[in-house]
């Protein structure tokens, strides 16, 4: 059991939804079965891996902020995490290889790369750990495009992933300053006041709200969608950020950071509908 939670299942559901998303949005027609498939395993096993190596460095914060979680806890050694990691990793470099692109390919090892490398060294410095988990979560809708030859498409739901995952990453910041400030770290909450963070989460929240009004004026996205955007994504967005600004509890930024994921699937399924409404 301890091999399945230290993976976080229910994230690597998002995870191959997004792939998938990416392949197929937004004719939903399958190209080739099998590459599509192929994308979205290698996808779930580095996904899988950097959530594991995460944990194996990880540790030592956990204790404080996340005692309960598997490493912590004593559930598995710590250094059966990292061989279990390393397997993970080419485990799903292999399956990228079945993608039949070279693009997945490198992709998948740029990726694996980065996760390791995130765990190992940026995670706590300022700011490039965030970039780095933006860029993959991002990433996840381009490799499922590129897999499905659908690369143009995938790049408008990558767009938003970037800026939401990144704005999100900064209320995790702020989650966990209290175990990163005791290990040392140097996130932006840690060495930034609280000010100064919100105006840098500004810079994501304004992009999306660009982004979304770029597609409606000239990328023909449709009366319906738009208003679904609006009142279901920007709307939840503009609340999440006045209450981050005017709050300053860490049991508030795990509530909002919650709501942001699940804002984040939301955001899919009206692009999921979008041609039906």
């Amino acid at each position: 059991m301890s091999y399945l939670k230290i993976i976080r299942p229910f994230n690597l559901i998002f995870v191959g939804l997004c792939i998938a998303f990416g392949a197929l949005y937004p004719e939903y027609r399958i190209i080739d079965t099998w590459k599509i498939i192929s994308a979205i395993l290698s996808g779930l096993l580095i996904a899988a891996a950097g959530y594991t190596v995460n944990d194996y460095y990880d540790i030592e914060i956990d204790r404080i902020n996340k005692p309960e979680r598997v490493l912590p806890s004593g559930s598995m050694k710590i250094k059966s995490a990292m061989i279990y990691s390393i397997i993970l990793f080419l485990m799903g470099i292999i399956f990228s290889y079945f993608t039949g692109s070279v693009l997945c390919l490198l992709l998948a090892f740029i990726n694996s790369m980065f996760l390791f490398l995130y765990a190992r060294f940026f995670k706590r410095e300022f700011i490039i750990g965030n970039f780095l988990v933006a860029y993959t979560s991002a990433s996840c809708f381009i490799f499922g495009g590129i897999a499905g030859k659908n690369i143009a498409n995938s790049l408008i739901i990558a767009f938003f992933a970037f800026f939401y995952t990144f704005l999100r990453e900064i209320v995790k910041d702020l989650e966990d300053i209290k175990g990163d400030s005791q290990a040392g770290a140097s996130t932006i909450a840690v060495r930034w006041e609280k000010s100064k963070v919100m105006n840098l989460c500004l810079i994501p929240v304004l992009a999306i709200i660009s982004f979304t009004a770029y597609l409606f004026i000239w990328k023909g996205l449709g009366n319906s969608q738009f208003i679904l955007l609006l009142f279901f994504v920007i709307l939840p967005l503009l609340i999440f950020f006045r209450i981050l600004s005017t709050r300053n509890r860490v049991k508030i930024y795990n509530q909002i950071s919650r709501l942001m994921k699940l804002d984040m699937l939301v955001l899919l399924i009206i692009f999921a509908i979008g041609r039906f409404i």
